[in-house]
């Protein structure tokens, strides 16, 4: 997906590496994540459409991180559940519980981290729904936070 000056996003190359601890739901094409977009009415940066449509979200850690699915379209994996790993129906519930709409949870587990719509930087959030960190790529956030929470753990190097 990404053209070939760039390099693999570093979550990939992790579940490349330790494919035990990444269950991933199952890719999703591009052109189904942009009619998904299109039709919520929403833009995301475009390392996280990527990691949509090469993984389809999933489960990963042992700890519990999920990487929440995009569109309606399901999964036949088993450990996926319909009623909370739906990246719609888990925003709804966020949303009833007091999360901004300028936010598009897409991760949830030891913390959890949305796409601030209104300048597309990714963000971890706390309990009361507070920007504890904001970075510019997923690349940034998935490096210093959970790969840096996990790094001792899974012996990442």
């Amino acid at each position: 997906m990404r053209n070939s000056g760039r390099e693999m996003l570093a979550i990939l190359k992790d579940a490349a590496a330790r494919p035990e601890l990444f269950g991933w739901f199952g890719p999703i094409a591009i052109h189904e994540i942009d009619c998904w977009l299109k039709q919520s009415n929403l833009r995301v940066p475009d390392d996280v459409r990527e990691l949509w449509g090469v993984t389809g979200g999933g489960d990963f850690f042992d700890e519990g991180e999920t990487l929440l699915r995009p569109t309606a379209i399901q999964s036949s994996e088993p450990y996926f559940i319909e009623s909370t790993d739906f990246i719609d129906s888990a925003n709804q519930y966020y949303v009833s519980n007091g999360m901004s709409t300028d936010y598009l949870l897409f991760h949830r587990g030891s913390i959890k981290s949305a796409i601030r719509l209104s300048d597309q930087r990714i963000v971890t959030l706390d309990t009361a729904w507070r920007v504890v960190e904001a970075f510019p790529n997923l690349d940034d956030w998935y490096l210093s936070s959970l790969r840096r929470d996990y790094a001792v753990v899974y012996s990442f190097v």
